[in-house]
């Protein structure tokens, strides 16, 4: 069995099922499309505004959060998100590529504290299957 992280994308858009038989092996190639980190701030808002200056992403990109402190209420570590762009320094997210094409957002609430990272990855996973 073979676990995939959230940066991973899938040609057809289905993981692969890894062979089993003996004497079979599996290849698996993958391309980094993007990946890129950096500290972000977080507005206390409906939709909460997230800050990360020159961040170059795009709508519909995904990131995911840590931090030394606590997050604003609505808002997770280790949870993809996906992002709309407002301009070059600050975007919205939401909790699927399906809301953030609706513009359904996030709002964020109560406090928070600590230094926020964002990570922002995409990788292409492709494999031939069953070589014998």
């Amino acid at each position: 069995t073979l676990a995939y992280a959230w940066p991973y994308e899938f040609t057809g858009g289905v993981a692969p099922v890894l062979s089993t038989l003996s004497l079979t092996f599996d290849q698996l190639d993958y391309k980094v499309n993007t990946y890129a980190t950096a500290t972000v701030t977080v507005t206390i808002a409906t939709p909460g505004v997230m800050t990360w200056t020159a961040h170059g992403l795009v709508t519909g990109q995904k990131i995911q959060l840590t931090t030394t402190g606590a997050l604003p209420t609505g808002l997770a570590i280790n949870t993809t998100y996906w992002i709309t762009k407002i301009d070059a320094n600050t975007f919205n997210l939401s909790t699927s590529l399906a809301n953030a094409r609706t513009a359904t957002f996030i709002a964020t609430t109560g406090s928070q504290s600590g230094i926020h990272t964002a990570v922002n990855a995409s990788i292409n996973i492709s494999g031939k299957l069953a070589i014998a």
